[in-house]
């Protein structure tokens, strides 16, 4: 996805619905949110503090959680973007796997035919 991509589906996650306020406290263990955040962001458990003691809200933490999985996610998304621009490059990837997987099930058969006594089938 882009980075604006990312950003938008993040901003629609559902968080923590007994959070109202900026203040509130906040309950990151059931929050869908901070378990991305515990996978994507190093600074997770001052996140998860902060959310505790109502020192940051939702919308701060989704745009928190935003920029760290777009970081995050920008080598993947650079690379396939280039990929993307070799036309062909599948195709030629399936071709040579077609040629492999036929010579190693050839070899595979004639050992078959070898070991149960089978000739010329």
């Amino acid at each position: 996805d882009t980075p604006e991509d990312i950003q938008n589906k993040v901003t629609q996650m559902f968080t923590d619905p007994q959070k109202i306020r900026l203040t509130d406290k906040g309950h990151p263990e059931g929050c869908i949110v901070y378990a991305f955040h515990k996978l994507c962001s190093e600074n997770f458990k001052e996140i998860e503090e902060n959310c505790k003691e109502g020192r940051i809200g939702c919308v701060a933490d989704k745009k928190e959680l935003s920029k760290n999985l777009i970081k995050l996610l920008e080598p993947i998304r650079e690379k396939r973007e280039n990929l993307a621009k070799q036309k062909g490059l599948v195709a030629d990837v399936l071709a040579k796997g077609k040629v492999k997987a036929l010579e190693y099930a050839l070899k595979t058969i004639a050992e078959t035919q070898k070991a149960v006594k089978i000739y010329g089938l």
